[in-house]
């Protein structure tokens, strides 16, 4: 991670065409329970925002979807799915719409449960 920190960009994703299993002996937890191909594996490094990895949290899929759309001769609109490799990681799926949109989704985890009071 202090490598990446030193960047003098903001971050750094790192991308593979299909499904990356393994990496330098580190198996993503995800992997184990893993009911699907990916079109695409991706990590997600944010360390200058707070962000150490994302967590499949599904944000760097809109820009990614333009991308992998065209390196893989889908045709817009056609859904994709990716595995992002970190520590908890996931399997997010997502798919152009018309307007420039992107739907992103997934299974999802509840990390926060509360009320917020609006007045």
């Amino acid at each position: 991670m202090s490598a990446i920190r030193a960047l003098q960009s903001l971050g750094l994703i790192a991308m593979a065409e299909g499904m990356v299993l393994q990496q330098n002996g580190y198996v993503p937890e995800c992997v184990g329970v893993a009911t699907e191909a990916a079109d695409f594996t991706c990590r997600n490094f944010v360390p200058k925002l707070g962000v150490d990895e994302d967590v499949a949290t599904g944000s760097i899929q809109v820009p990614l979807n333009a991308y992998w759309t065209a390196k893989l001769g889908k045709t817009a609109g056609e859904p994709l799915t990716c595995l992002q490799a970190s520590r908890r990681g996931g399997f997010v799926r997502s798919r152009a719409a018309e307007g420039g949109s992107v739907y992103v989704g997934g299974r999802a985890a509840l990390s926060l449960r509360g009320q917020l009071p609006v007045r």
